[in-house]
């Protein structure tokens, strides 16, 4: 898991990373006409390269047991 998002789900759990992804979210909507498109390339570079490496982690790992409900008798 990612250091960041690990330490601010330790800090407030996971309602605390929506509400930071959210609060994130919206100051880069208020000021992206500020921002150079340079830095936004940059950001969506970063996080695609990230979405990516989650990917091929999850991929890498091994499937998570689980326990199934025995079936219903046949009637």
């Amino acid at each position: 898991m990612n250091p960041i998002v690990a330490a601010i789900i330790a800090a407030g759990g996971i309602t605390a990373f929506v509400a930071t992804k959210v609060g994130v979210t919206l100051l880069i909507l208020h000021y992206h006409a500020d921002i150079s498109t340079g830095v936004l390339a940059t950001a969506n570079v970063v996080t695609c390269g990230v979405a990516a490496h989650n990917a091929s982690v999850l991929n890498k790992m091994a499937p998570k047991e689980t326990t199934k409900a025995p079936d219903a008798p046949s009637r």
